[in-house]
């Protein structure tokens, strides 16, 4: 071994093994299977395939391969491309074949694999569900004998991980004894993802790296600076972002590169418009999921050469694609995870000797105290802990389908051991296959025979297949259209448009906030709302907070409230907690005017129930996924109660109610006591069946099972149908359990509800409060000063003014355009008639024919009264007319009202004919 070990680490040019890469050296060569735990940057990739590289040219030497020897699996395509780049020259020395497969993979390179497989074959979860089912790539299988799962991590607990699990037991029946090898940044339960990679066998070793990488983490307030309030407004920037945007540009200009991770796509988006914007020559880019794969290699490359100063990013750069050396990280906003911060910070100082230097710009209240909590959390090792679901029915539909398709006939009883070797389904019960085979038998996308226990392939199962080889929801995207521009400004996923959207609901994108007008076929009419007091219900997806974070919070408000009442100084809070005073002055003056005006202070140990003029707001310190159960059962409870159309919003810190009708604070109080803690799945599976949230969710399952077609869509379907014919189900079951797993911390709201049972936790009445309306102030962080009335309706002018009209004379039917802001003329150049219509383009579609032929008696009465009226108007109203006439939907008849009222200004007359564009988009859905 150490003749060979000299020779691979002199071709890969590596002079000394780290004490990593050394630990794993001797057991992944005897074969051993493992799971190697490291941050980034520490040669994990090395250290499994430097010994895998030196035991496979041994035995090539014994016996030639005839298929794969080694599967690497990545469970992203661009981490594929990024190792084949980084192994493939260090491969061709060794004289070890290598290759890339996955969806973007051409024609010709899938085949020359089929016919001469490469020795190490890189690839993803969901192809290596498609080797199974082609004859050649099936034989070549047989010959693996090792197996690389790499960012283990990221697939642990997920759908794709458990579709990989079972996946990793077929490929050990088909081909023998495969080694197994994981390797995963750092994690709570590492036993746990060991067992996760292996199944029920013998424990694999694992191989962690103790060396400590230095880590300096530091939290920036964001500030609103009065010198700051002119370029704001003239770039349309919220004030606090634009203190981001100044200070992130001075820190990047001591250092030679640095990635900028936000939370979501819309934040990268925003971000980096507004870098383009006010810095022009600042070399900055963003990079996320949705742009396209050429884009994103495109940047990644620019900023590995150094042409880039900044790369504006969510997760789609925390995995170890190599970018090149990272000298600083910035975090917009709390990265609301401990283990998300690792990662973010790990991708500066890529190195073990190398420094971790990370910021994160904080911009609110329960921003700036949450960052301090997950800070403190990472300097003590304290991360989330994972809580993997088991027996996920669609993952099961899944590979049962596939692999009764790769063998065309399988015996049950096989099946079920297979199943239950995978460490997912170790719980499975026999009479749980049988049902999911019934209900699959009653789709038909199977047969059954009871007589020999065996299942068989129908004409659907290979559909079936083809369409749901991937467990990534099929999610459609809805586009954003700005009503007074016409501009498509972003999208939404259909999930978030089933939770939330709905006519007259508001949201935050790009500084501004937007009401819902109408939701289309594919896609959602919305409109800018004037002004920034108005507080929108939504600021878009988040990341979920930790119950635990979300509890050290509620110490660090307590330490607080120590300081405000003398019992401590700011300076030893700041020292206990690892940050500088700086950091919690903001945050102390909301806590300290909180007690001055002898308010209770919301803690990890106490809630407050706050009723206002328009909301009552529960105080509790319990993170999303528990508050998320939380208001469920409250709102729930209301509305048995009577309360109806009770409006819920929900962050780490709180929940907000909203109804037409009064709702009580000691209503929410008695709620909150009477909560019987082990009937608390029960009340939850009840509320759950009426929201939107299901629908959503059984909609994704029914897709995954095979009982809708991949492209249907919320509007497509009767779901009230859909729901009544399932209820009973397996996939009704499966909906209501994917929410309460993926969606709410079932186990630590029950213990909160029982801490409040035995007193522990107390619950205060109380009037509206500086903490519980603090997330009205966050939700203005991300506002922009300029976004006033007179700026839209310029917006609206500009669209109307350029809107092309066909104008018709009534007299000698002669056609020309024009628009309310050109120059053509309004009376005919042909006659000199001054009867002339004006006609939008969509009148003008419909009426197209009759007047292509110079035949109005052919025109149905009611088009024949539309154009005279138009006329009429362009006679009394000239260019204005025809500005009213230019809206979306307002025709002859409703220019007439609007035109009929005496408006003082233009700027009265476009707001006229504004509410009439928003009232059509509104009601056209209800028109036949």
């Amino acid at each position: 071994m150490k003749d060979g070990l000299t020779e691979i680490m002199r071709l890969k040019g590596i002079e000394m093994l780290t004490s990593l890469q050394r630990k794993a050296l001797e057991p992944i060569y005897s074969g051993r299977s493992a799971l190697i735990i490291a941050p980034t940057g520490s040669g994990k990739t090395e250290a499994a395939l430097i010994p895998l590289f030196l035991r496979h040219l041994k035995d090539k030497k014994k016996s030639p391969l005839r298929g794969f020897g080694i599967l690497y699996i990545a469970p992203l395509r661009a981490l594929n491309r990024d190792l084949l780049r980084r192994v493939e020259e260090w491969c061709a020395k060794m004289g070890i074949t290598v290759s890339v497969r996955h969806s973007d993979t051409p024609q010709s390179e899938r085949t020359r694999q089929s016919i001469h497989p490469p020795e190490m074959l890189i690839t993803t979860p969901e192809t290596l569900q498609i080797l199974f089912s082609g004859k050649r790539l099936k034989e070549h299988l047989r010959s693996v004998r090792s197996v690389v799962v790499d960012e283990i991590h990221e697939l642990y607990g997920e759908d794709r991980g458990v579709q990989l699990a079972v996946a990793l037991e077929r490929l050990e029946e088909l081909s023998g004894p495969v080694q197994r090898i994981g390797l995963s940044a750092t994690v709570e339960n590492p036993k746990e993802v060991a067992r996760f990679l292996v199944g029920e066998r013998e424990m694999p070793v694992i191989i962690a790296d103790n060396t400590p990488k230095r880590q300096e983490l530091r939290i920036y307030p964001a500030r609103e600076r009065e010198d700051d309030r002119d370029l704001s407004v003239r770039h349309r920037i919220p004030p606090r972002a634009l203190d981001a945007l100044k200070y992130i540009k001075e820190g990047a200009q001591e250092v030679r590169k640095v990635l900028i991770f936000t939370n979501t796509r819309d934040s990268s988006e925003a971000f980096g418009s507004w870098f383009h914007n006010v810095y022009p020559d600042f070399p900055v880019e963003v990079h996320h999921g949705s742009l396209s794969r050429d884009i994103r290699t495109k940047v990644e490359e620019s900023f590995k050469r150094g042409e880039l100063k900044a790369l504006i990013c969510t997760s789609s750069m925390e995995l170890g694609i190599d970018i090149g050396d990272v000298d600083r990280v910035y975090q917009i906003s709390s990265p609301r995870r401990v283990e998300r911060l690792i990662q973010r910070v790990g991708r500066s100082g890529h190195s073990l000797r190398g420094v971790s230097r990370g910021e994160i710009i904080a911009f609110s209240f329960d921003d700036i105290l949450e960052s301090v909590a997950l800070i403190k959390r990472t300097e003590e090792g304290l991360l989330e802990e994972k809580r993997p679901r088991e027996k996920p029915i669609i993952v099961l539909v899944n590979q049962i389908l596939a692999m009764v398709l790769s063998e065309k006939s399988l015996d049950v009883g096989r099946l079920y051991a297979l199943l239950r070797r995978s460490r997912p389904f170790r719980k499975l019960r026999f009479k749980e296959l049988m049902e999911v085979i019934e209900f699959l038998k009653s789709l038909r996308i199977l047969s059954y025979d009871p007589t020999g226990g065996t299942i068989r392939s129908t004409r659907r199962t290979r559909t079936y297949f083809y369409s749901n080889i991937s467990m990534i929801p099929d999610e459609r995207s809805y586009k954003l259209k700005d009503l007074s521009s016409g501009r498509l400004v972003g999208q939404l996923d259909e999930k978030f448009v089933a939770s939330f959207i709905a006519p007259g609901a508001r949201f935050i994108l790009y500084g501004r906030v937007w009401e819902v007008v109408s939701v289309e076929e594919d896609s959602i009419l919305i409109s800018p709302v004037a002004g920034s007091g108005e507080i929108p219900n939504w600021v878009g997806e988040d990341i979920p907070v930790d119950f635990h974070v979300a509890q050290d919070v509620g110490r660090l408000r307590e330490d607080l409230e120590g300081v405000a009442r003398g019992t401590s100084s700011l300076d030893e809070v700041s020292r206990k907690w690892g940050v500088e005073e700086e950091v919690l002055k903001a945050p102390f003056e909301i806590v300290r005017k909180q007690v001055e005006e002898g308010l209770v202070v919301p803690t990890h140990r106490r809630v407050t129930v706050e009723e206002g003029n328009e909301e009552v707001i529960i105080n509790a310190c319990v993170g999303t996924e528990v508050a998320e159960a939380l208001s469920k059962i409250v709102a729930g409870k209301l509305q048995e109660d009577g309360i109806g159309g009770v409006m819920v919003e929900v962050d780490p810190y709180r929940i907000v109610l909203r109804s037409a009708f009064r709702i009580r604070g000691k209503d929410v109080v008695r709620i909150l006591l009477g909560v019987a803690p082990s009937n608390l799945r029960h009340k939850l599976t009840k509320y759950l069946s009426s929201s939107m949230l299901f629908r959503w969710q059984i909609l994704h399952v029914a897709k995954k099972i095979g009982i809708v077609e991949r492209e249907v869509s919320l509007r497509d379907l009767n779901m009230n149908r859909l729901i009544e014919r399932l209820e009973g189900t397996i996939a009704y079951r499966e909906a209501i359990e994917r929410i309460l797993q993926e969606r709410m911390d079932i186990r630590n709201t029950t213990r909160f509800l029982k801490r409040i049972e035995r007193g522990e936790i107390e619950v205060h009445l109380q009037r509206s409060s500086p903490i519980g309306l603090s997330y009205r102030d966050a939700r203005r962080e991300l506002l922009y000063s300029g976004a006033d009335e007179r700026t839209i309706l310029a917006i609206i002018e500009k669209r109307l003014e350029v809107t092309p009209l066909t104008m018709v004379c009534l007299a000698c039917q002669r056609r020309w355009r024009a628009s309310a802001g050109g120059g053509a003329p309004l009376q005919c150049p042909v006659c000199s008639s001054r009867r002339v219509a004006a006609l939008h383009p969509m009148d003008y579609e419909r009426m197209e024919k009759h007047l292509q032929r110079r035949d109005f008696a052919s025109l149905s009465r009611s088009d024949r009264k539309r154009l005279s009226l138009s006329a009429d108007l362009v006679m009394a109203h000239g260019r204005d007319a025809l500005l009213v006439l230019a809206g979306r939907g307002v025709g002859p008849t409703e220019a007439a009202r609007i035109l009929s009222f005496p408006h003082e200004n233009r700027e009265e007359l476009l707001k006229a004919i504004r509410k009439a564009e928003i009232t059509y988009a509104r009601n056209r859905q209800f028109w036949s």
